[in-house]
């Protein structure tokens, strides 16, 4: 599916039809370099979903992507997969600073704060969407629009929902709720970013350092708790 961004072999399939394991082993297991137009390509902020892969180029800070692309989760304006990089060209003129991927969805934080999304959306994950519908998408970025909220300074994606951390220390969640995920205490997908009450937690007013997001999990790292 390209999600390693580069070109599969053509000998991945023995005469058979059967996987030729020497190949699989050499063109998928054995680390190499990601190449940009034959060239070794740089980058500053990567990030991996279940069968895509994002990048940040570290000399134009241009979002790249490859990958499975099913659901436009590449922000391409199309669902056609891509085995090499591919430039995000919507979001051309803006400089990448955290790209993550989902199952089937990626999150896009851009340095002047403004975040994006793109790929699958029917629970929620897109954060944008009023009434998705099953397997609903969006193969372009979507930017996430907060009122009150001057911009973002870090982002998570899990599998199938997302976190963000505003510049004024808040913390946002939405998508598939389920095992609560979504920290709001309720088992509800959210369609649009939501904000976490920390009053409720030990946590308090501490200023958020990291946030981290799995299938139905997510974690958070404070600099001290304040109870």
């Amino acid at each position: 599916m390209g999600n390693l961004g580069r070109p599969v072999s053509t000998e991945i399939r023995d005469a058979h039809g059967e996987y030729n394991l020497s190949v699989v082993f050499n063109d998928h297991l054995t680390p190499q370099l990601v190449k940009l137009n034959g060239k070794p390509f740089g980058c500053k902020a990567l990030g991996a979903g279940s069968y895509h892969s994002l990048f940040v180029a570290n000399d134009s800070g241009g979002i790249y992507s490859c990958g499975l692309n099913n659901y436009g989760q590449l922000g391409l304006g199309h669902d056609v997969n891509q085995t090499e990089l591919q430039l995000v060209e919507a979001l051309g003129s803006k400089n990448g600073l955290f790209v993550e991927g989902g199952t089937h969805h990626s999150v896009v934080l851009v340095t002047d704060g403004t975040l994006y999304t793109f790929g699958r959306g029917d629970s929620g994950q897109l954060g944008t969407l009023d009434d998705p519908g099953t397997g609903a998408f969006k193969d372009s970025p979507q930017e996430i629009k907060v009122p009150g909220v001057t911009g973002f300074r870090a982002v998570a994606c899990g599998s199938n929902h997302a976190l963000a951390v505003t510049n004024q220390d808040a913390i946002y969640s939405w998508g598939y709720g389920d095992m609560l995920a979504l920290g709001n205490g309720v088992e509800k997908d959210e369609l649009k970013p939501r904000r976490i009450d920390w009053t409720k937690t030990k946590f308090g007013a501490a200023k958020i350092l990291q946030v981290a997001a799995g299938g139905q999990h997510s974690a958070v790292v404070a600099e001290k708790a304040t109870k």
